[in-house]
């Protein structure tokens, strides 16, 4: 190694001092710059990067890896080391394959479509988001290329207009609301204001707001996520003593402490815990390129990948279907934030960005026996049962494909300890047995059975019996408790009932209500409050009064249990005189939904269930007392005049909507936002209202929609979605995991081939480093260790060679690595080198 000229300079032992100023970087002309080839587990990949000093090496790569280095890989060292002389380009090689994937979600972005894939992410190949064509950066263009995006839009599909992924290896925890009021109070301007008249574009409404597109984004640290997978997503956080006050174990995060607070304030509560880091937070913009008045472009794509080196997060907007000929204000599929189109479609549930919950009031849950299914043995079928060793019962057919019943029972399915299979009901008819396994061979079909309460005739099946049978998807009874003799006041739903569905998917919320009715004259409504609950069940309902028992308690039916109570405290179970079922068919009594219908009034017909929900009440009717087309009331199409003393009142304000167009003829609906609300309207100041009655004077930003009902003229108000979606979900990308038996250097000279060979050799990454119209450097500097074997680091050497003008420094192998290498041998007869 070279010596200092200050050091080579003394003759004599002594004390010395010497200054170094670290300070004075050395000017590397262009033409002598050198590229440092080697492996870092962070920072970019498969691309040079120009490095000005060691302070930003580590910001993107990291300090010395010492644990690389015990496996020859000394890329940190190496560049820190040339810094000291000046700038260099670093190249951080990444091998990849197709079996190396990365999650990505597709983010609806209008109200009535939902979250791609049900919340669950979807994996693709990790390379295929970035651009490969000569150094690899990430890609818009070549994210949507993978996953499939097009330039036509199609209304229930989410038109990749928000997806995202983590490119980085750290997971990442995503929330995506609305833009809180205080984050675009610049923005409450119309399109049609923003741009002018004669400039809307075509994809926009110009009586939307530009806040409508605006969206809060927050990138949390770590894995906060739900388990979309499951029926309890956040189960997990129950049992966390920190973070179970803020999570409902279906619905996700908790918005605010208290439904009167305007921001969310329980979410700021969670950020603001010690554990928990949100790292990045943005307001942005889903119209592209959008410029605010400071010459900002606030685009989401733009923002979120302007940080993609530190946080990992990329995303990409379908930009193609932003070309002005498809309307995508407001409309399925398109940019809804408001919730337009919730009139036309009027959904169950809303699933898009972070939110998701019920919308629908009242919801109904009829009396239902599970969807019995039969076949009939055939004359001359053969079918046997034996007693397996494993104490299981086994019934063979013989029969082939083609078969009926060799065709359903093949098809059957086995239950497991977690999965719900089919059953099928034994001869006496007292069970239905689980089935537990299938063999369906091209001669016979062999079903087990659990021996528990079974004994080998229960299977017995001969000619001309009809075998009653049941898949999970057959499963939809709803119906009371049966405990063994009678039925009790709980409500049962199937596994595939819509029911437990709706329950499962967090439709449903503990509190909502039911009302029974006595139809008797003078007869008392008794109100009962519902908790839903996850729960086993060990019968089969055939039929009012007809429940089948399970053989075996162990293969039970995963249910949702509806308990009612007399009280919101959930103390007093209410009785089967104030909800039942099961009473006798629509005689007597029924079920009311939220405004007084009455759902069981025909003789003969089975009990429906009347949910009342309270979250998902998002809207109200209002009767009006005039309007534009009510003579002498002087308004104009966007003003109505309602009575002050109407109920719910209280709920006309600026800021809410009223239906503007209810989509019959355009098939879109769309609301108009209350812009202002003025009281105290009399007779004196208009004549349109009555003596003695006092009115609200309501403004519109749009013509409203008048429905007569009758001699009554009505309008219908929405809530914004932010007051009355109470929970957020959280979405977690995992990032890229490097697996250390594939991608990181072991020491060996195999895995280094593997990682120069794959990056370099006959790729697009080796023709652009040899091309001197793209990338100006004079030497290439080896940071691996080993090479000990024929044509040793030789893509080096094609590199230089097919740049003309380069020169490589490659590492030798060390001295311990000769003295390790057994073919060839270095070691003389005493074992020295």
């Amino acid at each position: 190694m070279a010596i200092d000229p200050k050091i080579a300079s003394i003759k004599a032992a002594g004390t010395y001092r010497f200054e170094f100023d670290k300070s004075q970087v050395v000017s590397i002309p262009a033409n002598q710059v050198r590229l440092i080839v080697g492996f870092s587990k962070t920072g970019p990949f498969n691309t040079p990067v120009f490095i000005p000093d060691s302070g930003f090496f580590k910001q993107v790569y990291g300090d010395i890896d010492r644990n690389l280095e015990r496996k020859d890989s000394y890329f940190h060292r190496s560049c820190l080391s040339a810094l000291e002389r000046g700038p260099i380009l670093a190249l951080n090689l990444l091998a990849l394959d197709s079996d190396d994937q990365v999650q990505y979600r597709k983010f609806s972005t209008a109200a009535t479509t939902f979250n791609d894939n049900d919340n669950i992410a979807r994996l693709e190949e990790y390379s295929g988001f970035y651009n490969k064509d000569k150094f690899w950066f990430p890609e818009d263009e070549a994210f949507l290329k993978l996953v499939g995006a097009t330039d036509t839009y199609v209304s229930t599909s989410t038109n990749d207009l928000l997806d995202f992924t983590n490119l980085g290896q750290n997971p990442v925890s995503v929330i995506i609301r609305k833009a809180a009021p205080a984050n675009v109070a610049g923005f409450n301007v119309t399109v049609e204001e923003w741009y002018g008249s004669a400039n809307v574009p075509g994809f926009l409404d110009k009586d939307s707001l530009i806040s409508d597109f605006m969206v809060d984004i927050f990138f949390i640290q770590g894995n906060f996520g739900g388990d979309f997978g499951t029926a309890n997503p956040y189960e997990r956080f129950l049992a966390d003593p920190i973070y179970q006050e803020y999570f409902d174990k279906n619905r996700g995060i908790k918005r605010k402490r208290s439904a009167a607070d305007t921001t969310d304030t329980y979410l700021e509560e969670f950020f603001n815990e010690s554990e928990v880091n949100v790292f990045a937070q943005y307001t942005a913009c889903l119209i592209p390129d959008f410029i605010d008045q400071l010459g900002n472009n606030l685009f989401v794509e733009t923002l979120v990948n302007a940080d993609t080196a530190s946080t990992g997060m990329f995303c990409a907007v379908n930009q193609d279907l932003f070309s002005g000929d498809i309307l995508l204000d407001g409309v399925d599929g398109g940019l809804d934030l408001i919730g337009h189109n919730l009139e036309r479609e009027q959904p169950n549930t809303v699933n898009f960005l972070s939110y998701e919950g019920p919308i629908s009031a009242d919801f109904q849950a009829c009396r239902a026996p599970s969807d019995l299914q039969t076949i009939e043995v055939d004359t001359g079928a053969s079918i046997s049962v034996t007693t397996l060793t494993t104490g299981e019962l086994e019934l063979t057919y013989i029969g082939a494909a083609g078969d009926p019943l060799y065709d359903v029972l093949s098809a059957l399915i086995p239950n497991t300890g977690t999965t719900v299979g089919s059953f099928i009901k034994t001869t006496g008819g007292n069970y239905y047995a689980p089935v537990t396994g299938v063999n369906a061979t091209a001669g016979s079909v062999s079903l087990t059975f659990s021996s528990t309460n079974l004994v080998p005739g229960d299977l017995s099946f001969v000619a001309g019996d009809a075998i009653t049978y049941l898949n999970p998807t057959d499963l939809v009874q709803v119906s009371g408790s049966w405990n063994g003799a009678t039925y009790e006041v709980e409500v049962i739903g199937g596994p595939t009932s819509e029911l437990y569905q709706n329950f499962a998917s967090g439709v449903y919320t503990d509190g909502d209500q039911a009302v029974y009715k006595d139809l008797s004259p003078g007869g008392l409504e008794s109100v009962s409050s519902l908790v839903f609950d996850a729960d086993s069940y060990g019968y089969i309902s055939e039929g009012f009064s007809t429940e089948v028992a399970i053989s075996d308690s162990t293969y039970n039916l995963p249910v949702v249990k509806v308990t009612p109570y007399t009280d919101d405290t959930y103390t007093t179970p209410s009785t089967l005189a104030e909800f039942n079922l099961n009473g006798a068919d629509g005689i007597g009594f029924s079920f009311v939904s939220s405004d007084g219908t009455e759902i069981n009034v025909a003789p003969g017909t089975p009990y429906c269930l009347g949910i009342q929900s309270l979250a998902g009440a998002n809207n109200i009717t209002f009767d009006i007392i005039a309007d534009s087309t009510t003579p002498g009331s002087g308004l104009f199409p966007n003003q109505v005049l309602i009575d002050a003393a109407e109920l719910n009142t209280g709920a006309i304000v600026v800021g809410n909507y009223l239906v503007h167009d209810e989509g019959l003829v355009s098939g879109n609906s769309r609301l108009t936002r209350i812009n202002e609300v003025q009281g105290g309207v009399t007779n004196s100041t208009n004549s349109a209202v009555p003596v003695g009655v006092t009115a609200l004077l309501v403004t519109c930003q749009s013509e409203i929609s008048v429905d007569t009902v009758g001699s009554v003229k009505k309008v219908e108000l929405y809530y914004p979605i932010d007051s009355w979606i109470e929970y957020f979900n959280i979405f977690t990308f995992e990032g890229f995991n490097l697996i250390p038996t594939k991608h990181v250097p072991n020491g060996t000279n195999d895995r280094q081939n593997e990682i120069l060979n794959g990056t370099l050799n006959g790729t697009n990454l080796f023709k652009a480093l040899t091309d001197r119209e793209v990338i100006n450097f004079r030497y290439v500097v080896d940071t691996f260790g080993n090479g000990i074997e024929s044509g040793s680091k030789a893509i080096y050497t094609r590199l230089c060679q097919s740049r003309k003008n380069a020169f490589a420094i490659v590492n030798a192998p060390s001295a311990d690595d000769f003295k390790k290498s057994t073919n060839p041998s270095f070691k003389d007869a005493t074992g020295s080198l």
